[in-house]
């Protein structure tokens, strides 16, 4: 795929050229977050069961 991109870049894709350029510097980021340090704490798991952590698994999956 990368190879027929820069193929595409070199024939004047402005698209494909601006995607190789941003791979360049990093995988681009899809999301802009928003909000305050401590925000995005990441929720304790310890209070769950086994069972329950595999149907919340099963519902993202699913």
């Amino acid at each position: 795929m990368w190879r027929a991109g820069i193929g595409y870049a070199r024939d004047s894709s402005v698209q494909w050229a601006g995607l190789i350029a941003a791979y360049f510097d990093g995988k681009p980021i899809a999301r802009a977050e928003q909000g305050e340090p401590g925000d995005f704490e990441t929720p304790g798991l310890s209070g769950l069961s086994t069972e329950d952590l595999r149907e919340a698994i099963r519902a993202v999956r699913g």
